[in-house]
């Protein structure tokens, strides 16, 4: 079932003050389930639950966005499942034994993600290197070395030479261009493409100039981007969004969604007012066809084998 929204896009059952008027009259207990767990997420990764809040709804993006450690992980005690957690079922596990290794491939891009002594960027194709070189091992059914290649990977991904090469990789405005207003057309959302191109070629006087007002904005949030990645590789069920297909894939997946919100960031500070509600706003509406649709997972990555985008190089290419 589904509510239908009112002509400006809000539940019909706001009052006048925009607060819900069901849960205000008749309590809690009368809300729907949707309604009573978002913008909350959970999953089991193990023996625990992981808990967070999605990016669909702008005030989380606001909240995440404006504290510089709003994605630190932190324990607290359970006494009881949460109804909402996501769990792999048996027969996920048969299929890709490399779900007995979530948790721990979970904590593992996780750290990649959120290490601040590089950009964002350059953390986020080591990750790709890495999904790539476990691909190796779980696609000759060595799942069990899965921890002892993770062991193996870490001195590898933190070579400072390595580091340094990626971190001075100039972007390529032409590719990252293309590729995130070919995939917001194919998404039905194709306002970026109207508003940045210019007779289908990307203006870089325009991207430079919305760049910078991008920046006026949020030059005193470092972590912006960071945070956004990281609270997507967890609301994305990640490293595993879609069991049905392998670690890089899914990898790239996310990493899809990241560079489509790049993109948008200064295309959307260069068009709309206020820039910070504008943005909060669009990225809402992008996390909406990536977190909360399961059918565009194979749509996505179909289009992204057709642009060819399907290495870390590329990925480079498409966010950097």
């Amino acid at each position: 079932m589904m509510i239908k929204l009112t002509g400006d896009e809000k539940c019909p059952f706001h009052n006048e003050e925009g607060l819900c008027a069901i849960q205000k009259e008749l309590g809690e207990k009368y809300l729907s389930f949707v309604c009573t767990s978002y913008p909350r997420k959970s999953m089991y990764y193990g023996n625990y639950v992981l808990s967070s809040c999605v990016v669909s709804c702008p005030h989380v993006l606001s909240m995440i966005c404006s504290d510089e450690d709003s994605m630190s992980l932190e324990n607290v005690l359970i006494n009881k499942e949460k109804r909402d957690a996501f769990v792999d079922s048996s027969v996920d596990v048969i299929n890709n034994p490399a779900l007995k290794f979530r948790s721990v491939l979970f904590d593992f891009f996780y750290e990649i993600l959120s290490d601040k002594s590089r950009s964002i960027e350059t953390s986020i194709v080591l990750g790709a290197m890495a999904a790539q070189k476990l691909d190796e091992f779980i696609k000759q059914g060595k799942y069990d070395r899965i921890p002892d290649v993770i062991k193996a990977l870490k001195p590898q991904l933190n070579n400072p030479a390595q580091i340094e090469k990626l971190e001075i990789v100039k972007p390529n405005l032409s590719l990252k261009a293309n590729f995130s207003a070919g995939l917001l057309k194919l998404l039905k959302n194709a306002s970026i493409y109207t508003n940045v191109f210019e007779n289908g070629i990307p203006s870089e006087e325009k991207y430079n100039r919305g760049m910078e007002e991008f920046k006026k904005h949020f030059n005193g949030t470092p972590n912006y981007m960071r945070n956004i990645a990281l609270n997507l590789y967890i609301t994305n069920k990640m490293p595993y969004r879609d069991n049905a297909f392998s670690l890089f894939e899914n990898y790239c997946y996310f990493v899809s969604e990241i560079a489509v919100i790049k993109f948008l960031l200064p295309a959307v500070a260069i068009h709309y007012v206020p820039v910070e509600e504008q943005i909060e706003r669009a990225i809402s509406f992008v996390d909406r066809s990536f977190t909360h649709n399961n059918e565009n997972v194979k749509k996505i990555l179909d289009y992204m084998k057709a642009f060819k985008c399907t290495s870390p190089a590329y990925l480079l290419g498409i966010i950097k």
